[in-house]
């Protein structure tokens, strides 16, 4: 699948799927998620095929968490916030469209226009906008998959 982007993410969203609004997926929100980020999006005749395939699978509870780790690794490094110990610090995005304000600070900063960024792979824009924040002062944790992997690293070098 492709990467999620903001765009995606928006079209999912507007068409009220299960796993950017919240719910319980049905066939259809699996179908039109994968689709979304399928290499042949876009192309109409291949599309009644693709979902004919996904309605007839029987591996449903495993597209389900594929989805959910697909897009919880796009989310994983989200500029929004931090938290250590019993520190947290908010990073929030100003009080427009989550979207416009990424688009623009993304844009602004590497001279890409902010209607192409809606394109671009969310991890990336994601760390590239934490990275322009971290540059102003604004402090993160790592990311929870960095840190699980340091725990287990350092618990078999001690255990």
């Amino acid at each position: 699948m492709a990467p999620v982007s903001l765009r995606s993410m928006i079209d999912l969203e507007l068409s009220g799927n299960a796993f950017i609004v919240g719910g319980d997926p049905t066939e259809g929100d699996i179908a039109a998620y994968i689709w979304r980020h399928h290499a042949d999006f876009g192309n109409e005749s291949k599309r009644k095929a693709f979902v004919k395939r996904i309605a007839e699978s029987k591996h449903a509870d495993i597209m389900i968490a594929d989805i959910f780790d697909h897009y919880g690794s796009a989310m994983e490094d989200s500029p929004a916030s931090s938290q250590f110990g019993g520190t947290a610090i908010d990073n929030r995005l100003p009080p427009i469209p989550a979207i416009a304000s990424v688009c623009h600070e993304y844009g602004a900063t590497f001279g890409v226009d902010p209607r192409d960024v809606a394109d671009i792979d969310l991890r990336i824009v994601f760390q590239s906008c934490r990275a322009i924040r971290i540059q102003s002062g604004a402090k993160y944790s790592e990311p929870k998959r960095l840190r699980a992997a340091k725990s287990e690293f350092l618990k078999t070098q001690h255990g």
